[in-house]
């Protein structure tokens, strides 16, 4: 089949409407929705056996593919910004979640681009591809990971779970489409997919809870970020005042003995500080990382949810008109099955995911207050400090002001550490709400798969 020429003419997509792929593990189609072939311009006897790449626009990265391929090859999801051309030359863009089927090949969910990232990639890729041009594609591929460096994003990864939170969250509250109520003589198999239809909407209703969840998460990523950073200057902070009083003590000879001693407290208090900042800095990843994986699975359950539902309804609504044959009805009962299988083990990995994500905060609440207590033990010393420099006369002198200085930086750390414990303790209260949705999810899924086994004509 010859490749259309493309040009400037866009198609521009419904936000409502989600359309998929289903692919062999070498990318060739086996099926699709009737968005997806309407939106292709191609007929779907067109599209069927043929390569996915019949779409592929040129200009696109190659760059983007070799990593799209790299990582779903690996049998790990992925997710793309994606410019596409269809018979006509027109183009069109699509957000792209890729999954791995069990077994062999692929199966991508699209919907139409929302989100501010949209805008940044069609910034980068037109300079990603002048990079291929010049240095070929690992140069570009390079290029992609260090724009995205430059924008706070320290790997793909972290910019692909970062935007389909952001693309699933545009789509919320769109109104749910339905193609009415059961009417009179209706088939069994159009029954079973009204019933479908209702475990979905049970469904996303769960996963909304969900869902909105994530901005306390984020909150919880963010002020780890914060508290790191304003710890690690404390503590830097903390060693250099010792060394200072040290110093300075060690000048007033005897005089100054047990404000030596008090220095060195204080130089033994940061040591210990700095194993505790070390363990609290360590959990710290372990939560960023578990916060990033769930957020993507949440996301990615509510979009395969969202899916699952539409292709019912559009289905229903083709069948209304015209009863399917035998192979009809066996396309979608395979495309559902692995679209509820999908479903069903984000569900799974995210049910694990809570329970580890729980665990990790727990143990990163635990971190905050044995750093509390490390800094609280710096005032005890502090104040021994204090009344040691008034009786060798010292008033207003220098160690005056190291105490003041450590009085405003053991009160603040306290207080930058205490407002984290809060937001771990609502963190782990949301995911005591959410265990149990997910629980129901889980049921209504397995519920999904035993009527999509009864589905015939």
């Amino acid at each position: 089949m010859a490749k259309p020429t493309a040009n400037s003419k866009e198609i521009i997509l419904n936000s409502e409407e989600l359309f998929f792929s289903r692919t062999d593990e070498k990318g060739i189609i086996l099926s699709g929705n009737d968005i997806f072939v309407k939106v292709s311009g191609y007929r779907r006897e067109e599209l069927i056996q043929n390569p996915h790449n019949i779409v592929r626009h040129p200009d696109m990265p190659k760059a983007v593919f070799k990593l799209f391929w790299q990582t779903i090859q690996a049998q790990q999801p992925i997710c793309a910004y994606v410019k596409n051309m269809a018979a006509d030359g027109s183009y069109y863009w699509v957000f792209a979640t890729a999954f791995p089927l069990p077994g062999n090949g692929y199966l991508s969910v699209r919907i139409k681009p929302s989100a501010p990232f949209f805008s940044l990639v069609k910034e980068l890729y037109p300079k990603i591809i002048e990079k291929e041009k010049r240095e070929g594609i690992e140069a570009g591929l390079l290029f992609l990971k260090e724009a995205l460096k430059q924008k706070g994003l320290d790997s793909y990864e972290q910019f692909m779970g970062r935007a389909i939170v952001d693309e699933v969250r545009a789509r919320a509250g769109m109104a749910r489409q339905r193609s009415g109520q059961r009417g009179g003589g209706e088939s069994q198999a159009m029954a079973l997919l009204r019933e479908m239809s209702q475990k979905c909407t049970m469904n996303s209703d769960k996963n909304a809870l969900i869902f909105s969840k994530l901005d306390d998460f984020a909150r919880v990523n963010s002020e780890l970020t914060q508290k790191s950073a304003f710890i690690l200057k404390s503590f830097k902070n903390l060693d250099l005042l010792a060394i200072n009083m040290s110093t300075a003590a060690k000048r007033l000879g005897s005089m100054g003995a047990t404000l030596v001693a008090v220095a060195d407290g204080i130089t033994k208090s940061a040591g210990e500080f700095k194993g505790d900042l070390n363990r609290f800095n360590a959990s710290a990843k372990k939560v960023a990382m578990a916060i990033e994986a769930a957020a993507f699975r949440i996301a990615a359950s509510q979009l395969q949810v969202d899916m699952i539902d539409f292709y019912i309804q559009e289905t229903l609504q083709k069948w209304s008109n015209s009863a399917p044959n035998p192979e009809e009805l066996q396309d979608m009962k395979t495309n559902l099955e692995y679209l509820v299988g999908l479903s069903s083990d984000l569900t799974s990995r995210l049910q694990a995911e809570m329970g580890e994500l729980k665990q990790v905060l727990t143990q990163i609440g635990a971190d905050s207050e044995q750093l509390r207590g490390t800094i609280n033990g710096v005032e005890i010393i502090r104040k021994t400090g204090v009344i040691e420099a008034a009786q060798v006369n010292n008033e207003g002198g220098e160690f005056t002001t190291y105490f003041r200085v450590m009085n405003q930086l053991v009160g603040e750390t306290s207080r930058q550490l205490a407002t984290f414990s809060d937001a771990v303790r609502i963190s782990v209260q949301n995911i005591e709400e959410i265990i149990p949705a997910l629980n129901k999810i889980s049921g209504a899924f397995a519920e999904l798969r035993r009527s999509n086994e009864q589905l015939a004509i």
